[in-house]
């Protein structure tokens, strides 16, 4: 017994001797920057400074200048990006950061272009491009304006949950508000008004447009065939909708599919069918 966990033991400890000498340490100086990215930077600057001039002048509106100061820093940021991987092989194969973003474990080659190259342009709260781009990248560190820039980008994904949680909500109370005087008191209105498709048609609605979205046609009294149609001859088909009957009725609002049963107002039905 003692000489089997004695084994066990060392097993042990050669797992933990070798797990340390090929894993894989990051520190600040394995973040080595792009050389080329000072006059990358610079003639950015100098073509911004010659749309500016060209704007102030009204050579060129502000919209123009705004779409092409956004795509000389993105072009900008895109070639800082493909010099990044070339300076990695040539300065040091073995760098951390090299090889564990491009392994393909984890992390990715965005990641690393924020770390070593820079961050590039970040979108506002309405989600629009920013043309006064983050020059700086992490390793050299960013100025309080940058920062404040950044702050919306890298908390973006919670901020939108929370503004898009109210939006629903705001929406749901008013489609509710809208709509809660509609009661359905009869089953068939008896239009003749519809949505016009012969039987081409009728067949791409029973098989993408009605089965999928708006539940199942009833070919007992869903379905009305009409005269011939005055502008081409060919027979077609009256599909009453909630836009050309009214609303009101059982057979435009469709059927509860959970139950099956005939909805009592609007908003006891999953799907709307396309039969009148």
């Amino acid at each position: 017994m003692a000489y089997t966990s004695h084994i066990l033991d060392q097993v042990k400890t050669l797992g933990f001797q070798q797990a340390t000498a090929t894993s894989i340490s990051l520190g600040i100086d394995d973040l080595l920057t792009i050389p080329s990215k000072g006059w990358l930077v610079q003639d950015a600057e100098q073509q911004s400074l010659i749309l500016e001039k060209h704007h102030h002048y009204g050579n060129v509106h502000a919209v123009e200048k705004l779409r092409q100061s956004i795509e000389i820093w993105y072009a900008t940021s895109e070639y800082l990006r493909q010099e990044m991987n070339p300076n990695f092989r040539m300065t040091d194969p073995f760098n951390p950061v090299h090889i564990m973003s491009f392994s393909g474990a984890r992390g990715n080659a965005s990641q690393v272009h924020q770390l070593v190259g820079m961050r590039g342009l970040m979108s506002d709260p309405q989600g629009q491009m920013i043309d006064l781009p983050i020059q700086s990248n992490l390793r050299e560190g960013l100025s309080l304006t940058e920062y404040i820039i950044s702050c919306y980008g890298a908390r973006k994904g919670v901020v939108d949950t929370a503004v898009r949680t109210s939006d629903a909500g705001y929406l749901t109370r008013r489609l509710v508000e809208v709509v809660q005087h509609i009661v359905v008191r009869r089953t068939d209105c008896g239009t003749v008004r519809g949505i016009s498709s012969n039987k081409h048609q009728l067949s791409i609605y029973r098989s993408h447009m009605i089965k999928k979205r708006f539940g199942v046609v009833r070919e007992s009294r869903g379905l009305r065939w009409m005269s011939k149609d005055e502008r081409g001859g060919a027979p077609v088909l009256e599909i009453g909708s909630k836009s050309t009957v009214g609303g009101g009725v059982e057979d435009v609002y469709g059927e509860d599919r959970a139950t099956e049963d005939q909805p009592v107002t609007p908003w006891t039905i999953s799907v709307a069918s396309f039969s009148s």
